[in-house]
């Protein structure tokens, strides 16, 4: 069949099936290994970056361990200045800062569990003094909480009503809680 084409033909064919071939190596071949290298080399460069910011965070490990030591021994400290407070040494706090700011301590009841304890105090004076008087409690020394706070009065003389939980230490985790 080939022998009966004419040389013009016989090229033709040739360059028609060279044409094929290339479309067909272009279109299912080449052009998918194009799309596949585009996505490892995008895979690349964001395992890259995953590399670096992994070798930052690697070159901090010796500052944080630094810091984290540092706070480990802060808190440490500051734990030894609370230990073991009882009732009665918190109502001998209360008693000084009401008695430091020209506060009437009019009442003071405490409860105490494993883990804390709990004060309601009464107290009465002027929104200055009292404004001072928790401002020292925010300096007190050992972890405590506000609850709840109420205060009612008239003119000059005010009067609060505050809960305060006063968190135990426990020797097991450095901190009272």
């Amino acid at each position: 069949m080939l022998d009966k084409l004419s040389q013009r033909e016989k090229i033709l064919l040739i360059v028609a099936v060279t044409l094929i071939i290339a479309a067909v190596y272009y279109f299912y071949i080449y052009k998918p290994l194009v799309v596949n290298v585009q996505k490892l080399e995008e895979k690349k460069i964001n395992l890259e970056n995953q590399v670096e910011t992994g070798r930052m965070y690697v070159s901090k490990v010796p500052d944080l361990r630094k810091e984290y030591a540092r706070l480990q021994e802060a808190r440490r400290e500051k734990a030894q200045k609370f230990i073991d407070l009882s009732i009665l040494e918190l109502l001998i706090d209360v008693r000084e800062y009401a008695r430091e700011n020209n506060v009437i301590l009019s009442r003071f009841s405490p409860a105490e569990t494993n883990k804390n304890i709990s004060m309601n105090i009464g107290i009465d004076g002027d929104y200055e003094q009292l404004c001072w008087f928790f401002l020292d409690m925010m300096n007190w020394r050992g972890p405590f909480e506000f609850r709840e706070l109420n205060m009612k009065g008239q003119d000059e003389n005010l009067s609060a009503s505050l809960n305060v939980l006063f968190l135990k230490y426990n020797g097991s985790n450095g901190g009272g809680q």
